[in-house]
């Protein structure tokens, strides 16, 4: 029998779980694990030359996502992890931010992201400004209008910032993480418009376009984890959704525009966060990601905010709402 070792690599490999999972599933063909690590994502196995094939192709079934090139080497996110100086998540994420903000060419594909976010959060502001003056009527002021014209285009921004950076990686997740990835971007656009919408109409009306735009991007979002990926998203869709807009109505006699703030900036830290854990998974693979396009960016950004301004103004609204 003609057996030899070959090494392979591939990402979300975690503990000794993942050891004994994909050990597991090599055995289960003929083969034999000889060596795992999770920093650079290398397996080593022995087998015949004609198994390897099958044996990756099982090996992805459990969720792995195959990578040509030691995570290590492919992501100088991961490079810290066999550092004495650097071993916390926090280190991590600070070095990812420096190089963001700095345009490093290590972080280029989140450089331009953050910039296109920047760029269409000031035009957008603008546009909004132009829509609210072209739609109101004269015995309307846009300064009323000034504080949820800002959360609408906050939201909005920060909405597609996730939805874009997903789907710039999102052929390189495994299941864990596509599932996680599909609650978060369900969560952000779901509760985030839906108490815009819930305060100045209504419950109902907010409730249904928090959890048809939070349904959408969730399930689109997850569905690279497959069947529980999608189902994932679209709970976060429904739950965050209905909770947006129920917090709204609830806090109509209270301070409701200094919570819609603190709210959006919660939301941006979480964004933050999955920026992160998505570098972290996937990062580094600059040969074979979607490009980031600023006018597909903001196309979606204005496509979106320009739809929940017509609600607002010319949607069904409950008999108590937020007035300017």
């Amino acid at each position: 029998m003609n057996l030899n070792q070959h090494t392979f690599y591939a990402s979300g490999i975690e503990c000794s779980s993942c050891r004994a999972v994909i050990g597991k599933a090599v055995s289960a063909l003929g083969a034999r694990l000889v060596s795992l690590d999770p920093v650079s994502g290398a397996i080593t196995i022995e087998c015949n030359p004609e198994q390897l094939g099958s044996i990756k192709e099982a090996v992805v079934a459990k969720g792995y996502a195959l990578r040509l090139a030691p995570a290590a080497c492919a992501s100088p996110l991961l490079q810290p992890l066999a550092s004495q100086t650097e071993k916390t998540a926090f280190h991590r994420a600070k070095k990812m931010a420096k190089g963001v903000l700095g345009f490093s060419p290590a972080y280029k594909l989140e450089s331009a992201l953050l910039r296109n976010a920047l760029l269409s959060f000031f035009l957008l502001l603008a546009f909004e400004a132009l829509a609210f003056l072209a739609f109101f009527s004269p015995n309307q002021s846009l300064n009323g209008w000034l504080p949820f014209i800002l959360l609408i285009v906050f939201s909005t921004v920060l909405s597609v910032a996730a939805f874009w950076h997903v789907r710039t990686y999102r052929a390189h997740f495994n299941c864990m993480t596509g599932m996680m990835v599909g609650m978060t971007v369900g969560m952000i656009p779901g509760f985030l418009i839906g108490a815009i919408v819930g305060a100045t109409n209504g419950m109902f009306v907010g409730s249904l376009v928090g959890m048809l735009v939070g349904m959408i991007a969730g399930a689109w979002c997850g569905s690279c984890a497959g069947v529980m990926g999608v189902m994932e998203g679209m709970m976060a869709g429904v739950m965050s959704g209905t909770m947006g807009a129920m917090l709204s109505v609830m806090m109509l006699s209270d301070n409701l525009l200094p919570f819609l703030a603190i709210l959006s900036a919660v939301f941006a830290a979480i964004g933050g966060g999955l920026s992160y854990l998505v570098y972290k998974e996937a990062g580094g693979k600059l040969g074979d990601v979607v490009p980031v396009s600023f006018i597909s960016f903001f196309g979606m950004c204005l496509l979106i905010a320009f739809g929940v301004t017509l609600i607002i103004l010319y949607g069904p609204a409950a008999a108590v709402v937020w007035r300017a």
